[in-house]
């Protein structure tokens, strides 16, 4: 059992209250393997309770077995007052589709998981639960392992040459690797934005390798090539270091930009995803891919940047005015701001210009559902795509 509070970091609070050493120990080595080292823990009920009320946390953890308090009182105190009446309560149940699994929803839970709590099942909770994206120490570790593989390489090829007495070329091979970490240090200091420190770094390797400088020249297409590789494989945080370097080198990279703010808008930073658009809207830069208006309007509507979202779609109008897909985009974004009426002309359009268009004329019958109050439902069931 443990009865005090541990913290360990400073990162997104997390509140955990668990009397089983076992399993406390499981979820604490697990969320240390996503980097969530703020762990409030205790496995006293009373205590969980004074915790709930008094601080406020990203997410709450609330095992079925306390001591002195139950975990469903727990859950309950904590919804009726204090800090986190509506903060995300998970309930740690021993067994599956145990009663008190009913109980703990009824009472305020919004999400259970099973123990054993497994690395896989927490980690999909809380991307679900928190709409973030996580890259666990693991993963990192791989990351950093890949990045140093090519010069790792060079470097036991080089000691081999000088086993083997061949001087010249260990020294060639051994400057060459010296020159590309010094480059993969400069590129460190591009994706913190710092081009004075990038170009420090460089003229100490151009020391070393005169054709460094020509070399990196060319790297602001490979920065914008290699996020567009993280953004497919959902490692937004790889994306965002990738094109925060090409802009870092060129402000006016439209499609570093864009990327820029794929990237953010997948980690849910989204007042910064629609800073990085708005870049866009108002750069007299040639957009080489028109297509890009219309991706920024429907990213932008699913952020509820409404504004945005519609300034963006009427430049694509423009561009592609016979595009059905365009006005119906229009329409959903005026549908999830609950602008019913003015969707209309849109749906109207899209349809002229492709009367098989489904999923027009569904939405088209479901808006006429709404403005007849016939459906009561919540805009939110209208799928932003």
């Amino acid at each position: 059992m443990n009865s005090r509070i541990e913290t360990v970091g400073p990162d997104i609070p997390i509140l955990i209250a668990e009397s089983s050493y076992t399993d406390l120990s499981s979820l604490k080595q697990n969320f240390e393997e996503f980097f969530f080292k703020n762990l409030s823990v205790t496995g006293r009920g009373y205590r969980a309770v004074e915790l709930g009320a008094r601080q406020k946390y990203e997410a709450i953890f609330v095992s079925n077995s306390l001591v002195h308090l139950d975990g469903l009182q727990v859950i309950q105190s904590i919804r009726e007052e204090g800090e986190n009446t509506s903060t995300p309560i998970i309930f740690v149940s021993d067994y599956q589709g145990d009663s008190l699994v009913e109980q703990a929803s009824a009472l305020g839970a919004d999400r259970t998981i099973y123990k054993p709590v497994t690395q896989t099942s927490l980690r999909s909770l809380l991307e679900d639960v928190l709409d973030i994206h996580i890259i666990t120490e693991s993963e990192e570790k791989d990351r950093v392992r890949d990045a140093m593989k090519e010069v790792r390489i060079v470097v036991e090829f080089a000691k081999k040459l000088r086993m083997e007495g061949d001087y010249e070329l260990a020294h060639e091979a051994f400057r060459k690797a010296l020159a590309e970490t010094l480059c993969g240090l400069a590129e460190v200091y591009l994706s913190k934005g710092d081009k004075e420190g990038a170009d420090k770094i460089l003229e100490e390797a151009k020391k070393i390798d005169n054709e460094v400088s020509k070399n990196f020249e060319v790297r602001e297409e490979s920065f914008v090539e290699q996020g567009k590789i993280w953004l497919q494989k959902k490692q937004y945080i790889g994306a965002r270091a990738e094109f925060q370097a090409a802009l870092t080198l060129n402000e006016g990279n439209i499609t570093a930009l864009f990327g820029l703010g794929e990237a953010l808008y997948g980690l849910n930073e989204l007042d910064e995803a629609k800073e990085v658009f708005e870049r866009i809207m108002a750069s007299k830069a040639p957009v080489h891919d028109p297509q890009m208006y219309k991706d920024i309007g429907m990213i932008a509507c699913r952020g509820k940047h409404f504004d945005l979202a519609h300034k963006a779609l009427d430049r694509a109008a423009k561009i592609f005015p016979s595009d059905s897909k365009v006005f119906y985009c229009k329409a959903v974004a005026f549908v999830a701001a609950g602008d019913f009426e003015d969707s209309i002309p849109y749906l109207s359009k899209a349809l002229q210009l492709e009367p098989a268009f489904a999923e027009a004329r569904a939405l088209e019958h479901k808006v006429g559902e709404w403005l007849k109050g016939a459906n009561k439902k919540t805009t939110e069931e209208v799928v932003v795509t």
